[in-house]
């Protein structure tokens, strides 16, 4: 029996064919808070979650999980991407000299899967390498296939993602190394779609606007312009295809509370997308594993058998400290696709040498190294019907006993405050 006394750690509300009866039904007896959960939704799904202490309210009651609580900003941290990743690999050699525990990396061939293969094999040795395996497709070897062939091709065993789910892979034996955590670090998702669509974002914005906007384009990673210089710009991106700029600017003023009651300095354009992801959507991407492709088990099990690789405090404490600084976007050239994740290009090309993907590696809706399941097989719920999890792994669907009563009279009681 589902336990509605104990707080969440992950939901969703998600609006598609199959819920949208359910969120309209309890839309229509909402006061303002209620309303804009389910509208903003309606513009891309809603699960954000602030890690840290800064103000973000939500309608019911939230507990953050030690292992995504957001470290303590310290300005002076010193350690460099490369220090921190060497060591991130050493400690995986450290686990198999001691375990002998078999690991298998979900590799897509995206840039942070392959940062990943680098630093083992530079930093592991052929004994410990025996103890590596991939899980990719054949989507995996078109993303990078000159590296594939190179240094996994008939070298590393091969579970094919196209036959088999990640939870098939952990009871093969395997612990996961998954890189669900390497966009948060360096802010791509959102800053990636706003460079791409730039001028849709733009398209009906005021003269004056885009004037503003383009005059200071260039200078979106520069802390001297201030990330409210593209307001304008920020509300149309979260508007999305119906252009709901209301509730566009509602998140706008939400995000900003949380923005000025934090103690991170956010200051540029940049900022504001990288906060959006390394504080607001980093449990979301994180939690994925558990809500979409879910185990018949427990948060600890799953923190046994999943190594994720980018979720440590030092990588964190480096991210909190390396905006605007040319670590993560080339600054020398135009902002473009191929200038995000510098740090992590970087630390390829200087393993593999190849200048084609150091400099024009596109980011691609990378192969998720998960199936989804029509039907969840632990209890024969759709996963478009999930909503929820709390801390003990129980899953809340919208389609359970007690969990419409649950949602309403929270969303019901819910105000805005920003």
């Amino acid at each position: 029996m589902l336990n509605f006394n104990e707080p969440l750690c992950h939901f969703n509300i998600a609006l598609n064919a199959t819920t949208k009866n359910f969120w309209n039904d309890i839309y229509k007896e909402c006061g303002d808070g209620g309303r804009y959960m389910i509208d903003f939704a309606r513009i891309e799904p809603n699960g954000w979650i602030s890690r840290n202490q800064a103000d973000w309210t939500l309608p019911w009651n939230m507990k953050i999980l030690d292992r995504f609580k957001m470290p303590t900003y310290q300005p002076l941290f010193k350690k460099t991407w490369e220090q921190i990743t060497d060591e991130r690999a050493l400690e995986v050699g450290k686990i198999i000299q001691k375990t002998n525990k078999k690991f298998c990396i979900l590799y897509s061939g995206g840039l942070d899967s392959t940062l990943i293969t680098v630093a083992l094999l530079k930093n592991l040795s052929k004994e410990e390498l025996k103890n590596i395996t991939f899980y990719s497709s054949t989507a995996s070897v078109i993303e990078h296939p000159i590296f594939y062939k190179k240094y996994i091709h008939e070298k590393f065993n091969i579970i094919n993602s196209d036959n088999y789910l990640v939870e098939d892979v952990i009871n093969m034996g395997h612990t996961v190394i998954s890189s669900a955590a390497g966009d948060c670090l360096c802010g791509s998702k959102n800053w990636l779609e706003l460079q791409t669509n730039f001028y849709f974002y733009t398209r009906n914005l005021s003269t004056n606007s885009k004037k503003n906007i383009f005059n200071h384009w260039q200078k979106a990673t520069d802390p001297s312009i201030h990330y409210s210089t593209f307001k304008d710009l920020i509300i149309s991106f979260y508007s999305g295809p119906d252009n709901k700029k209301e509730i566009a600017e509602q998140y706008y003023s939400k995000i900003v509370k949380n923005i000025e009651t934090s103690d991170v300095p956010i200051k540029s354009l940049y900022d504001f997308y990288w906060w959006n992801l390394f504080n607001i959507k980093y449990i979301h991407l994180c939690a994925k594993w558990y809500s979409v492709d879910n185990f018949k088990t427990n948060f600890d099990y799953i923190d046994k058998m999943m190594f994720d690789w980018y979720n440590t405090e030092e990588y964190q404490k480096w991210s909190m400290v390396n905006n605007n600084n040319g670590e993560k976007i080339n600054l020398k050239v135009n902002l473009t696709n191929s200038t995000i994740k510098w740090c992590v290009r970087k630390y390829i090309r200087d393993f593999d040498k190849n200048d084609w993907y150091f400099h024009f590696k596109q980011k691609q809706p990378s192969n998720q190294m998960q199936q989804l399941r029509n039907v969840d097989h632990s209890n024969g719920k759709s996963p478009m019907t999930y909503f929820a999890v709390n801390q003990d792994l129980n899953f809340f669907h919208i389609t359970d006993v007690g969990v419409k009563e649950y949602v309403h009279e929270n969303l019901i009681k819910f105000k805005k405050d920003w």
